[in-house]
């Protein structure tokens, strides 16, 4: 608390004068309720000092208000420096990676340029041969798949022959769609393939061999494949050769729905 250096005596009895007081430089303010005041004047003075006292009260709460106005004013001009400088040295940060960058890039550039241009086109050469290398094997594989189904539909005279000759063909198709989408670097393949086999297909009775292989095609076209109960396919999981497969999740979510229901 610090020290009161003046003190004024004022007479409660008037309005003015109180007012008075209150705007002096004095650091502290007595009102006088007794011997400055004649005895009809007591009461009314008294209800005057009650309502000054008030006035008063609410005077220093409004200053306390505004002191932490302005301590708060503060702190958030402290904080608004702060995030400026963290600003700053972020974007200095930035400004240094990015010339790391250009000088890897320029050194990049440089050993290229460096490199005999034969050896680049020798590179270009093995990775175009691997991949049609790769291709060659899966035209083959689909290739042989295709043939099977093909010679069961010739051969076959009972129609579930010639509906597992016609199924192997499809597949051939669809292993042909997903290894060129897969070696072309597009899932443009891998959608035609899950158009191909369903856009929601429920079937029962399947084994575990019919429906694992579609599971990272199905869903690697974003799709959804699951038992009737919504669980994910596996060996552990116990399907009862119940498989729903969707090309939509949405769509998938409704079919799961109506077969619960």
């Amino acid at each position: 608390m610090s020290l009161l250096r003046s003190l004024l005596f004022v007479p409660a009895s008037r309005q003015r004068t109180i007012d008075s007081a209150v705007r002096s430089a004095a650091d502290a303010v007595i009102l006088d309720l007794e011997d400055g005041i004649g005895p009809g004047d007591k009461t009314a003075a008294r209800d005057l000092a009650a309502v000054e006292e008030k006035v008063l009260e609410q005077m220093m709460d409004a200053d306390v208000i505004t002191a932490d106005i302005k301590q708060a004013e503060a702190a958030l001009a402290k904080d608004q420096k702060e995030i400026e400088a963290e600003k700053a040295a972020l974007a200095r940060e930035l400004t240094g990676v990015e010339a790391t960058l250009a000088e890897a890039s320029a050194a990049r550039t440089a050993l290229v340029a460096q490199t005999d241009p034969k050896l680049l086109a020798m590179f270009d050469q093995v990775a175009k041969a691997r991949k049609g290398i790769a291709i060659c094997a899966a035209a083959v594989g689909l290739g042989v798949v295709f043939g099977i189904g093909l010679f069961g539909v010739i051969t076959r005279r009972n129609t579930i022959g010639i509906l597992l000759g016609i199924e192997l063909m499809m597949n051939a198709v669809n292993i042909n769609l997903v290894a060129f989408s897969r070696f072309s670097g597009n899932d443009v393949g891998m959608v035609f393939t899950v158009f191909a086999i369903c856009i929601t297909v429920a079937e029962a009775a399947m084994g575990p061999h019919d429906f694992l292989p579609l599971v990272p095609v199905v869903e690697g076209a974003g799709g959804r494949i699951t038992d009737w109960d919504g669980r994910a396919l596996g060996l552990s999981v116990g399907t009862k050769g119940r498989v729903l497969a969707s090309g939509d999740p949405a769509l998938h979510e409704q079919a799961l729905r109506r077969l619960a229901g």
